[in-house]
């Protein structure tokens, strides 16, 4: 037990004079204290090494609560960190932790670059030192994406293994707060799969069409994109549009202009009314208009593959290995694709789209055929949430495998080779 007077998996004993005992509880990782100069059966222990919380680092307050290697989590790290929302209003940057089951909160300086890597608020959980996983209000169960909602001061948050969306109130945040509403389910402690208008299978990716006060749901495991009309939300209310079926109770994969194969992130293009679909089961990114939707209607164009029937992997310049995330720069007319398969970002522009068009050029790699996993400065390992802040102009990439943020400096439109070892301006939170 992950307790005071518990222990799971003790390996070593030894004893200090006579009447201390330490404890190596290794399944914890941590060393406890006993007090032995009189036993009671149950004890608790005095004190404890390896599991602290964050209120002091000169000397740290033991948790007898908290059993997670390295600390963890804590308030610096990540753990299987997946996507990102920029508030460039409030200059904030949300991250979803997704292995802690929890969303944190960054502040940004006006100029929506980093005064320091301490996040300022946690979602999902009531501290830092606490990420188990819950289907409360407040709660989080795997988030994945997010967006957020400038006008209505909202942050959408894909929890997958709530099969749901959460909304939070974030005028002011408190540590671990309820959310608002759902989407996805009836109310908050329901979590079942459904393939039906109200209802979702591992939502992954958000998009938010704040001129028309609509949320895009990339509904994973039920192979679609559902539209949400969000001006006022009820809970678990119906989609009014679906892409990638013809019908909300199907949930086939198709490799079909009008069908999708693991939809994962969105980006949404509100000059153009388009949106981006990263469609990781047929390695493409396809691109729908949507200033009017009608139920499973086919793409206008797509990206990573020459034509909609084709699914490969391929590393060429025109091709994509297993996209994740997706993000719209507007003033640049550039599309930034997450190829978690290939270790790498690439950069597409989209101000007038010829299917299965080559990149622009690279992040990650120094090269287009590159796919190796790096953790240095110039490296990536299986990168999924991207976002692009158009202020300092600088590409967010969260790289899901080092467990950090890095941040690029410039639009992305250097030479490939330029931007592999451009180091002018590098960021990293995580580590």
């Amino acid at each position: 037990a992950m307790t005071q007077n518990g222990l799971s998996a003790p390996r070593g004993l030894m004893m200090s004079g006579i009447t201390v005992l330490y404890v190596a509880d290794g399944g914890n990782h941590r060393v406890l204290f006993y007090d032995v100069s009189s036993f009671t059966s149950g004890m608790n222990a005095g004190n404890l090494l390896g599991q602290y919380d964050e209120t002091s680092f000169t000397a740290p307050v033991p948790v007898y609560t908290k059993g997670y290697a390295d600390n963890g989590p804590n308030k610096f790290g990540f753990s299987g960190s997946t996507f990102l929302s920029i508030d460039g209003t409030n200059n904030r940057v949300f991250i979803s932790d997704s292995t802690n089951n929890r969303v944190l909160v960054y502040a940004l300086a006006a100029d929506n670059t980093f005064g320091d890597r301490v996040p300022d608020n946690v979602l999902g959980q009531p501290n830092y030192y606490s990420r188990a996983a819950a289907t409360t209000q407040n709660g989080m169960t795997g988030p994945r994406g997010m967006n957020f909602d400038s006008v209505n001061n909202r942050l959408f948050v894909a929890c997958n293994g709530n099969h749901r969306v959460t909304v939070y109130d974030t005028a002011a945040i408190t540590d671990g707060e309820n959310a608002t509403n759902v989407l996805g389910q009836p109310n908050f402690t329901a979590s079942a799969a459904a393939a039906t208008q109200n209802g979702m299978n591992t939502p992954r990716g958000l998009a938010y069409d704040s001129t028309n006060t609509r949320l895009f749901v990339a509904d994973n495991l039920n192979n679609r994109v559902l539209a949400y009309a969000v001006s006022a939300i009820t809970n678990g209310q119906n989609a009014t549009n679906v892409l990638g079926q013809a019908d909300y109770a199907t949930s086939t994969a198709a490799n079909t202009q009008a069908g999708m194969n693991g939809p994962r992130g969105l980006s949404y293009d509100s000059t153009n009314t388009r949106l981006f679909v990263a469609q990781n089961g047929n390695h493409r990114v396809t691109v729908y208009g949507v200033s009017s939707i009608t139920n499973g209607q086919n793409a206008t164009n797509i990206l990573g593959q020459g034509t909609y029937t084709a699914t490969a992997t391929s590393n060429a310049q025109g091709g994509m290995n297993d996209p994740r995330g997706v993000a719209y720069n507007g003033t640049n007319t550039l599309l930034y694709v997450a190829q978690y398969g290939s270790n790498r970002v690439t950069v597409y522009g989209v101000s007038a789209i010829t299917d299965g068009e080559s990149a622009l050029n690279i992040l990650g790699q120094s090269s287009y055929a590159g796919t190796t996993a790096a953790a240095t400065q110039n490296g990536m390992n299986s990168p999924i949430g991207l976002a692009f802040e158009g202020t300092q102009k600088r590409v967010f990439v969260l790289d899901s495998n080092n467990n950090r943020l890095t941040i690029y400096d410039g639009d992305g439109t250097d030479s490939a080779a330029a931007a592999a070892t451009n180091n002018s301006f590098f960021f990293m939170l995580g580590l």
